[in-house]
């Protein structure tokens, strides 16, 4: 066997981020925008429109970037269009946003560097930065 057999295989890192939105046709955009300033560009974003009745799903649709999936849905509440986002995004890791949220264009590139540096990683929490506010853990 040679040093090249036994190297160990960094496992390929997909990144998938959800957007679940009900009725956030105000704040969307924010959202989805502040996801596609990424300076990590490897992503699949997917929004799941939850049952909207203001156009919100309509909002995100039109922004047009290839890398966004809008999603319907009827309405389930909170926790069900996040779960079916999870499971559409067929990424290795998933980070979750709420449709009136916005991530620094820097936060998936931090993140990304978190997880190749903690072999066996499997959640990373980061300090978010409340407007008016102390920052404070969260999970992604």
């Amino acid at each position: 066997m040679n040093d090249q057999d036994s190297a160990t295989v960094e496992p390929e890192i997909t990144v998938g981020v959800v957007i679940p939105v009900y009725n956030q046709r105000e704040s969307i955009e924010r959202a989805v925008t502040s996801v596609l300033r990424q300076s990590y560009r490897d992503f699949r974003l997917i929004v799941l429109d939850d049952g909207s009745t203001d156009g919100s799903g309509d909002v995100a649709r039109a922004i047009g970037d290839t890398r966004i999936s809008v999603v319907r849905t009827t309405n389930g509440g909170p926790g069900a269009p996040r779960n079916r986002g999870i499971e559409a995004s067929r990424a290795s890791w998933v980070g979750l946003l709420n449709a009136d949220d916005e991530w620094d264009a820097a936060f998936l590139a931090r993140t990304v560097a978190a997880i190749r540096r903690t072999p066996g990683c499997t959640v990373v929490f980061t300090l978010v930065a409340v407007a008016g506010g102390p920052a404070r853990l969260a999970p992604i």
